[in-house]
């Protein structure tokens, strides 16, 4: 999840961008546990942002393609 400045960016259909805005970038995981929200560094955001770990709690369970 780092970015880094580059002179141009690799063309191909292997390659997908995004642009990065300031602030924080989270991964949330859902699990029979509840959900987790944390850091790059895997730093829990749980406590910063409990509003958005609520509502990702309430999102219905996907099904498991593996």
């Amino acid at each position: 999840m780092d970015c880094a400045p580059v002179p141009k960016l690799i063309d191909g259909p292997d390659w997908v961008y995004e642009i990065k805005l300031d602030g924080y970038r989270a991964v949330a995981v859902k699990s029979d546990g509840g959900v987790n929200l944390f850091s790059r560094r895997r730093k829990s955001f749980d406590h910063h942002y409990p509003l958005i770990v609520e509502a990702l709690a309430e999102l219905p369970k996907v099904r498991s393609l593996m």
